[in-house]
């Protein structure tokens, strides 16, 4: 399989099929990052879409950054998250639509029950997050990205990324621990 620099580098050449092959690679973790930022699904896919377009317009102004170990994720997710943001700015009161989850092993239903109720109240929490502490959350677990990374993404200094994923980490334990939800 070719590396992500060769594929980067053969669709600034016209190359239809690494537009496909990159799709593969990020389509479904860009859907979950802008769902994350979003909460709303159908506008998660419609910035996706833009993101992509936005993507395929600019991929001759993407220059690799050789201290980056994901350099072209980054600048993908940097304008992914810079979409979001300007559509969540907006609307102002974005609303979270719940995940629906699906039962995979019925042989304890209530030990099922109870995870998922505990899933749902920590994504609970995680949406009550300041929007750049819930991004960078998001980028740093789901995205598995580093702080540098985190930084080129959001804009911002390497500590302030630091200090954001302190405080929202800090912010999530105290309103588990006012739940009474067991650490």
């Amino acid at each position: 399989m070719a590396s992500e620099t060769q594929i980067v580098d053969r669709l600034k050449r016209g190359e239809e099929e690494a537009f496909s092959e990159l799709y593969e690679i990020y389509s479904a973790p860009l859907l979950n990052h802008l769902l994350t930022m979003t909460g709303k699904i159908e506008l998660a896919e419609e910035l996706l879409h833009e993101v992509l377009m936005t993507m395929l317009t600019k991929i001759n102004f993407y220059e690799e950054d050789k201290r980056l170990k994901n350099s072209f994720k980054a600048w993908l997710y940097r304008i992914a998250t810079n979409r979001a943001i300007d559509e969540i700015r907006k609307t102002k009161n974005v609303k979270f639509e719940e995940a629906t989850l699906e039962l995979v092993d019925s042989k304890n239903i209530e030990e099922d029950f109870e995870l998922i109720e505990r899933d749902e109240k920590i994504q609970d929490f995680l949406n009550r997050l300041p929007l750049m502490q819930r991004t960078f959350m998001n980028l740093k677990i789901n995205s598995d990205l580093n702080h540098l990374e985190i930084s080129r993404i959001c804009s911002c200094q390497v500590n302030t990324v630091k200090q954001g994923l302190f405080q929202a980490r800090r912010t999530l334990k105290n309103m588990l621990l006012a739940e009474g939800v067991e650490l």
